[in-house]
């Protein structure tokens, strides 16, 4: 209900971070702009965090972001793997980057390297029967309602730079 920080403390040589915000449950129609916010962020190794956490700033390990979207909650989370010694340092420039995609449109490259990236992974996901199966399952069962895989890709092409900014806006408040 409110914001707070675990600290869990281990003698290890890294430390493991989860930073994230409460977004939306499953059935908001935001959910398309979360899951490609959430691939600009930290869905592939060209994704901001990739390019700048790990690779100019050297911070991470590992670095990623996933979206979480429950039947009445959800949220969108950055972990990353890095040295004791640079905690503060990575926790500041994950929080940058969510400031900067909450403050200036996404360019259209790479909203469409994102969008592109979660249609191919759909799509290659559905060659396994397990996913099909998964992905019928859900619908059924949670929505009561069977969505084609054809409307889930077209509303992944609707998203615009604006509404995965708007997304951006509204969920990474100190709030949340």
């Amino acid at each position: 209900t409110k914001p707070r920080v675990t600290v869990a403390f281990k003698n290890t040589d890294q430390t493991h971070i989860a930073f994230g915000a409460r977004a939306f449950n499953h059935r908001d129609p935001r959910r398309f702009a979360l899951l490609v916010l959430a691939t600009i962020l930290g869905g592939n190794m060209s994704s901001r965090l990739f390019l700048n956490v790990r690779d100019r700033m050297g911070l991470a390990y590992y670095v990623n972001t996933q979206p979480s979207l429950d039947t009445d909650s959800g949220y969108i989370v950055s972990h990353a793997g890095v040295r004791n010694s640079e905690v503060l340092n990575a926790i500041l420039a994950i929080r940058k980057e969510y400031d900067d995609v909450a403050r200036k449109p996404v360019n259209a490259k790479e909203l469409a390297k994102a969008k592109d990236y979660l249609i191919g992974r759909f799509l290659l996901g559905l060659e396994e029967t397990d996913e099909v199966a998964s992905f019928l399952a859900t619908q059924e069962i949670l929505k009561n309602h069977i969505e084609k895989p054809e409307n889930y890709i077209q509303k992944i092409k609707e998203v615009s730079s604006q509404d995965v900014r708007s997304v951006a806006q509204d969920i990474f408040k100190p709030q949340r």
